[in-house]
């Protein structure tokens, strides 16, 4: 199902904005000559409906970009107006009820309408079906080292993606029988939204070195968007029943789910000076990669409760899941996009290469079993297990075929024709054991506890069937390839949370919090055959280790009767530790099974290590987070209520290659709500937003090069923002009768790119918005 384009017609030109914001001026004197006029109408003392149905218009005037106000407003930074919301509920007998509700925002594209009919002796049916829009600005990134040279796609295009749901339920609800639930859901998401898939290659120049003064590195860099098309249905079966003292559940799934998906980028080869950082623009490449995937799953599972008495119940489940997928897909290149009068003719070619084609199956059996009992009234211990089963086969073609473009001989030995298949399967089997505590035996005092250990036993085989190329002379090499590779996985982790709550006084309490949780990989390479270096097929990792530890403080005071303040503190810190593998089978005898050398941890010295590398800090993220809310009401007509939160958080790693960051950010809110009258209220609201967190990286050097003494990270996208964010808005209500409330809101924001250095927007995403909407809802 394709998303509905319900107001196109009215948005096809730009042009047409003016006259849009110009329509819906009137509009809003209207609502606001109507909500006068009613204001002096007396009010009656009926109760308002449980009915009714709201209209809203809006719009936004917006300086700067239009694209990035709109991905970050979540509305579109133009006129829209329509139905809010709507209900209706008819009795259509004593047992027989019919519901409506839904709202449609054209302009937004936000769409939803539900139409349910429920009978209290027999069940109900219901049919729904929802729409909605986001919006993205286009731009997936900014590298200040390229500035002025390429901006793809341009900056401030306005792209959006609809997701949409269709759905059917019925359920039955009689007494003495089962409770059966069949649903069906369509779900579908379409449209284009920017990618964070930039590359960055530096690579030395045929023939050249790097001296100083020269400028021979070449780098490409890919901005890129995607266009997406994918879409799902979903059948499925439920039933609850319960025999004497067991709750009895029943539950089928089947999903079929299929997308066709293109990254579309343009790529730049760009020369750099490695002394004095000078970029020049060379030709361009323009690519596409288009991912095809299908899959089909089902799943069934049954679950049950047991009570056997008030101090301890028995629920167990198990289920089973199996699914199928398909791949296919593509990439084309052509290089140069447009040569012009200086290169006529193209010097490259035109590749298309099947990325993968193939499929894989899978395959898991699950079985739980929960046991909740209270041997002391005030405790409550609740042990489970845990056993998973599962597996997963998969083939994979990789393809290449390379087209001469016009004007173009490649060499002889150019290889325009290459073919390799792969097979690989993964055997999982786990087990998990875990325990929960609740004592609250010690007055104003929760204690509590849970702990869950969890080991697994991993089986990775990989084998290449088939391998073979083709030049451009005609030669054929390669053939059928019995290369294959096996490793075992073992899998340990485990995880404790401990807590309490107090209570010390009636308007005070506290609530503290700790957790750590370890998992340790470790990969084992038992047997390695054939020429692996064609196919890859070789160790990289022997372990993979990962801590966490983590607490949190929350404090809420009743310090009056009329002002409460909340207090929290988290803190986060997670050490991810990789040990590799320095060693590549030999492939001077093909066909020979090898096993890979004894565990010897070697110093890093040169690419012709043999054995394992040493430990290193992969990564480390310590996280900080610091919050503070105050509610006040000094009188009956007004409430304040202010918050304010700081995180500081820093991602540091021992790899030279990557250097640290930070993401350090602040946000505050002040608001406050005023009745004015019986009748009128006004609500109004102060955000604010900072960081400085952009990491510029890149230099004009890059490591290992020759004729390079100093080896710095090469460039590569910058990360974080340096970003300000403030935002007023006005919120006006007034209720003109019991069944008619009327409301203007307004607001300010703005977002502006702050610092000497521009961020991972380039400066290109700043905007002032002033939006204004007007709505009136109705109650019958």
């Amino acid at each position: 199902m394709k998303a509905i384009q319900f107001s196109a017609l009215f948005y096809q030109s730009q042009t047409l904005r003016s006259v849009r914001l110009a329509l819906a001026a009137p509009a809003l004197v209207m609502t606001l000559s109507a909500a006068q006029a009613d204001s002096a109408t007396p009010a009656t003392d009926a109760a308002p409906s449980t009915n009714w149905i709201g209209f809203t218009i809006g719009g936004a005037f917006v300086n700067g970009n239009e694209a990035g106000m709109a991905q970050r407003t979540r509305t579109n930074g133009d006129f829209y107006g329509g139905i809010d919301s709507l209900q209706v509920t008819q009795a259509l007998s004593k047992t027989t009820t019919l519901t409506l509700e839904g709202h449609a925002m054209p302009g937004l594209e936000d769409y939803l309408g539900n139409l349910s009919l429920t009978n209290s002796d027999m069940g109900y049916v219901k049919v729904g079906y929802k729409q909605y829009r986001t919006f993205y600005d286009g731009s997936g990134g900014y590298m200040p080292q390229l500035a002025g040279l390429y901006r793809e796609p341009a900056w401030g295009e306005e792209l959006h993606v609809d997701r949409g749901e269709f759905s059917v339920e019925a359920g039955l609800r009689m007494e003495n029988l089962p409770e059966i639930t069949f649903s069906y859901k369509h779900t579908f998401r379409v449209g284009d939204k920017d990618s964070t898939s930039w590359g960055a290659r530096p690579q030395l120049l045929a023939g050249a070195t790097l001296v100083a003064g020269g400028s021979n590195v070449n780098y490409e860099f890919a901005p890129s968007f995607w266009h997406l098309d994918e879409k799902s249905d979903i059948f499925a079966l439920d039933v609850e029943h319960t025999l004497g003292n067991t709750d009895l559940g029943l539950g089928l799934n089947y999903e079929h789910t299929s997308y066709t998906n293109s990254l579309n980028t343009r790529t730049g080869a760009v020369t750099v000076s490695p002394t004095t950082g000078l970029t020049t623009a060379n030709s361009q490449v323009a690519s596409s990669f288009k991912d095809e995937y299908s899959m089909d799953l089902f799943a069934g599972n049954v679950h049950s409760v047991t009570h056997f008495n008030d101090k301890m119940w028995l629920s167990a489940g198990f289920a089973y899941t199996t699914s199928n997928t398909n791949t296919d897909g593509s990439t084309q290149s052509i290089t140069p996009v447009n040569p012009g009068s200086v290169i006529p003719y193209s010097t490259a070619l035109t590749t298309t290469r099947v990325i993968p084609m193939g499929g894989g199956e899978t395959e898991s059996c699950v079985g739980n079993l929960n046991l909740m009992w209270n041997p002391l009234p005030d405790l409550t211990v609740t042990p489970s297990v845990r056993i998973e089963q599962s597996s997963q086969n998969a083939i994979a073609q990789m393809r290449l075929t390379a087209v001469p473009t016009a004007g173009f001989t490649p060499s002889a030995s150019t290889t325009v024709y290459s073919n390799q298949v792969y097979k690989g399967v993964l055997n999982t089997n786990s087990d998990t054991a875990a325990l929960d505590l609740r004592y609250t035996g010690i007055s104003d005092l929760v204690l509590y506890a849970k702990g869950e250990w969890e080991h697994q036993d991993q089986t990775n085989y990989n084998s290449g069937v088939f391998y073979q190329s083709k030049a451009y002379n005609g030669t054929v090499t390669g053939g059928p390839n019995s290369d294959f590779f096996r490793e075992g996985i073992t899998v340990n982790q485990q995880d404790y949370t401990v807590g309490a709550n107090w209570y010390p006084l009636r308007s005070l309490s506290l609530a503290l919090q700790g957790r750590y949780f370890q998992r340790d990989d470790e990969f084992n390479p038992s047997v390695i055959k054939g020429t692996v270096a064609a196919l890859g097929l070789e160790p990289e990792m022997i372990g993979l280790d990962t801590t966490t530890d983590a607490a949190n403080l929350r404090v809420t005071w009743h310090a009056l009767n009329n002002l409460s303040l909340v207090t929290r503190y988290d803190y986060r810190e997670t050490d991810y530790n990789n040990r590799g593998v320095r060693w590549s089978p030999s492939t001077a005898s093909p066909g020979t099974i090898q096993t890979p050398p004894p565990a010897v941890v070697t110093a890093p010295s040169s690419p012709a290590d043999t054995g394992i590398l040493p430990e290193v800090l992969a990564g480390r993220v310590k996280s900080n987070i610091l919050s503070e809310s105050v509610t006040w009401m000094p009188m009956e007509r007004l409430y304040l209520q202010a918050s304010a939160s700081y995180t500081w958080s820093q991602t540091s790693t021992d790899t030279q290659m990557v250097p640290d960051s930070r993401n350090d950010y602040f946000t505050g809110s002040l608001s406050l709500g005023y009745a004015i009258d019986n009748r009128t209220d006004l609500t109004a609201s102060y955000t604010y937003y900072n960081t400085k967190n952009y990491t510029q990286q890149g230099s004009p050097y890059y490591a290992g090069v020759s004729g390079n003494s100093v080896s710095p990270i090469p460039y590569a996208m910058g990360y974080g923002l340096n970003t300000q964010e403030n935002t007023v808005s006005l919120t006006l209500n007034r209720m003109i009768t019991p069944n008619m409330v009327w409301n203007l809101r307004y607001a300010l924001m703005s977002s502006q790119t702050t610092g000497a250095l521009q961020d991972q927007g380039g400066g290109f995403n700043d905007f002032t918005a002033q939006m204004i909407s007007t709505g009136l809802q109705i109650r019958f």
